[in-house]
């Protein structure tokens, strides 16, 4: 009888530390899915006013010190460089619309998949007004910390996008 007892207090306790594992697991994963949504929310809200509506400065407030951008062709350091790389955009192109197709995020990373849209209307990276209307996509994965965009790798068409351009030919043309 006695190890019944036992058996079954064992039984309950270890019921009962399951119950208390698991929820804290679930209250963890609670905190960190509210932490991931509100970096994207953010995320989002940023490359929105910057692109969208032209906002560089928004780059001073929610980009770290630290911050880095990679592409295939280029690095940003510091959000000097960020303002004249992304600037460089803003005063590239009119009738930008930039949509975030898909975005998610795990833990501290936030990856988009993006659509630029616009029209070249002004000197870009060197390349005089074509009038070309252009779509860019793309893919960032990015590093959020503290509330800020401390990293961010970008992956783009760039062949594609110097073809609308018309710096470098189709192909067969």
């Amino acid at each position: 009888m006695n190890l019944i007892k036992s058996v079954q207090s064992l039984t309950l306790f270890l019921i009962l530390a399951a119950i208390v594992f698991f929820t804290g697991c679930q209250q963890q994963s609670d905190n960190s899915n509210d932490q991931v949504e509100a970096n994207i929310k953010m995320y989002t809200n940023v490359w929105d006013e910057i692109l969208n509506k032209g906002n560089i400065d928004m780059i001073d407030t929610h980009f770290a010190e630290d911050y880095v951008n990679k592409t295939v062709t280029s690095t940003v350091n510091g959000k000097a460089d960020a303002k004249e790389y992304f600037g460089a955009f803003l005063t590239g192109f009119s009738d930008i619309n930039f949509v975030v197709d898909e975005i998610f995020g795990v833990d501290d990373r936030v990856i988009k998949l993006w659509t630029f849209n616009g029209t070249h209307s002004g000197d870009f990276a060197g390349i005089p007004a074509t009038g070309n209307k252009i779509t860019l996509k793309g893919v960032s994965v990015s590093r959020i910390v503290n509330g800020k965009i401390s990293e961010e790798l970008d992956y783009m068409d760039d062949l594609g996008f110097m073809q609308q351009l018309g710096v470098i030919p189709l192909m067969g043309q």
